[in-house]
C-alpha cells in the first residue's frame, strides 16, 4: 500500500493542481479589484468614511479568525 501522499500529482513548479488554482484565483481577484472595484473607491472617496484600499497582500493573504468565549470552553483545540 503507497503513502497518500504519493497520489498527490506535483507539477514541474512544484505545486499541486489545487494550489496553482488558489494561486490564479487570488491573481484574478488581485486585477479585477485594481481595474473594476479600486477606480470606484477612489472616485467616490471610499476611504474617507470606510477604509483605504486594499493592497494585493490583503487580498492573497489567509484569513484570520478570533475566538471568543467563556475559559474552559475549547478555544484552543479548535
Amino acid at each position: 500500500m503507497t503513502p497518500a501522499s504519493a497520489n498527490i500529482n506535483v507539477g514541474p513548479d512544484g505545486l499541486t493542481p489545487e494550489e496553482r488554482l488558489y494561486q490564479e484565483t487570488v491573481r484574478h481577484l488581485q486585477k479585477s479589484y485594481s481595474k473594476k472595484i479600486k477606480p470606484l473607491e477612489q472616485a467616490y472617496c471610499f476611504e474617507g468614511f470606510h477604509s483605504a484600499p486594499l493592497t494585493p497582500q490583503d487580498i492573497g493573504s489567509k484569513p484570520m479568525i478570533l475566538l471568543l468565549g467563556q475559559y474552559s470552553t475549547g478555544k484552543t483545540t479548535f
